[in-house]
Parts: structure tokens; sequence; C-alpha cells
């Protein structure tokens, strides 16, 4: 999942307070993971990983900064249930929904207009779907 960085956003933020959020994962024998990158999940726990921003000049004909390696995640549950199908294509096991935080003091980039974040901090936190 490549993540865009909007030139309305192109900075970085830290998070002055938790910032709710919303993930699909791949469930595995009881086990959830990243469907994208296979990162594993585990609930109440925060999931830390490194932001890597690039300029994608080729793929593109403009400059453009994307990140590739980052925790993804929708901004609203609307987003979610829109891309949900598409997501469960990709999932080995079973596809779940979850509400997720960004927690207080994580360094993050939001996309407003698609409706999505990454971050190097994620925690699941509530199940959203059987």
């Amino acid at each position: 999942m490549c993540f865009i960085i909007s030139t309305e956003h192109s900075e970085s933020q830290i998070a002055k307070k938790d910032i709710v959020c919303y993930k699909v994962l791949d469930m595995v024998r009881s086990r959830y993971w990243g469907p994208y990158m296979g990162t594993e999940y585990r609930f109440n726990r925060v999931r830390k990983a490194k932001i890597v921003k690039y300029l994608s000049r080729e793929k593109w004909k403009q400059d453009r900064y994307e990140v590739e390696d980052g925790l993804h995640s929708f901004t609203n549950l609307d987003k979610l249930r829109r891309r949900f199908a598409r997501m469960s294509a990709i999932c080995n096991g079973i596809p779940v929904m979850f509400e997720a935080i960004i927690p207080k003091g994580a360094e993050y980039y939001i996309n407003p207009a698609e409706e999505e974040y990454v971050s190097n901090q994620l925690m699941i936190v509530k199940r959203l779907n059987k």
C-alpha cells in the first residue's frame, strides 16, 4: 500500500492526543497481520515502524513524495468500509476491520483527499466485525 503525501500536508506531524483511525487486518490462525507488508499486530499493544519517505519521479512523471514503509490506516469508518472488499481480496485468511489509535506523540502524515494516515506507531483497540 502506497501513501501519497499531499502538497497541503507535506510535513509530518506529531500527534498531540490519541487519534482514532481504522485498519483492515488479515486474521490467520487467530493472529492479525497487515495485508500488504505482513506486519503482525496485537490488541492494545503499540506497533512501531519507521516511516520511509521518498521522491517518486519516474512513476508519475512529476515530483511527488510517497511513503511505502509505515503503518497505514484510514481516517474514518466510511473509507474503511469502501476499501474493505478490495483489501479482503488480498488477505490470505479472514479480513477483519479494527478501530485503532495513533498514540499521542507518534509521528504521522495525513492525506485528507485519500482519507488516509501513515504513522510510526499504531495500536489496534477494537474489532468491528465478527
